[in-house]
């Protein structure tokens, strides 16, 4: 089955969404919180994106869902994407998204971004906030996103440990978002894809309840794998969890 645009989600409208599509699976859900502040795109051509709406903003939720359709619609219309058109994009993108808050009285509302696009054989992939992109080979990871968030500095400069950071008083502060007023700043990588390769995105909410590195280097089953990350979420999340999963055609 083929999916043309599927986006999701305005808080209290839709809570769960599950799909299976030719080795991908997406899934987003409220966790314990009362509403979702996720968002996601996938366009059925290699365009896949989720976004969340970073924690304490102003409808944050608005800025996720603005962000993943319009960035994930602009980019499904190129025949071909590279690394400076994207940035051409997402400057368009967050031109259109400051005039949207402006309307919705939401200015400072803001969003992670983490995206992938499908192309050739190769993944562009893109982020900011601590949204995250992973890549496996036959179980072994060959591509991680790095976290902006101000934990995971201290942790690069050997201020405090990745043990400390867990319970860091700071550790939901990003450092990076998409927020149409201040320019957001991506990190953009090019791979080469091979045929059973799994690439995963997701939230933050995703890591309360999983260990996705365990559960990628033991599993290549994708079924598998995408019920394992659903039980263990509902039962353990308390955030917000969305996830995209794919395995390489």
């Amino acid at each position: 089955m083929e999916l043309r645009i599927i986006s999701i989600p305005k808080a209290n409208v839709l809570k769960i969404a599950h799909k299976k599509m030719q080795a991908s699976f997406y899934y987003t859900h409220l966790g314990k919180r009362s509403n979702n502040q996720d968002a996601l795109y996938i366009d059925g051509q290699g365009v896949y994106i989720v976004c969340d709406g970073v924690g304490g903003s102003i409808n944050g939720h608005l800025a996720a869902t603005f962000v993943a359709d319009t960035l994930g619609k602009q980019l499904s219309e190129l025949p071909n994407v590279n690394a400076e058109q994207l940035s051409i994009i997402l400057k368009q993108t967050e031109k259109q998204l400051l005039s949207y808050l402006m309307q919705q009285q939401s200015v400072g509302a803001s969003t992670t971004l983490a995206l992938i696009v499908e192309l050739n054989n190769k993944l562009i992939i893109a982020h900011c906030g601590d949204s995250k992109v992973m890549v496996y080979r036959e179980k072994q990871k060959i591509f991680e996103t790095r976290s902006h968030t101000y934990v995971n500095f201290l942790v690069e400069k050997k201020i405090i440990t990745s043990q400390e950071a867990l319970t860091h008083p700071q550790k939901n502060k990003i450092t990076r978002f998409v927020d149409g007023v201040n320019p957001a700043v991506l990190d953009i990588t090019q791979i080469e894809c091979q045929r059973n390769d799994i690439f995963i995105l997701f939230t933050d909410g995703v890591e309360e309840g999983i260990d996705i590195h365990e559960l990628l280097s033991n599993s290549d089953n994708v079924t598998e794998i995408n019920e394992t990350i659903i039980a263990a979420c509902t039962l353990k999340s308390n955030d917000n969890f969305t996830f995209i999963l794919k395995k390489v055609q």
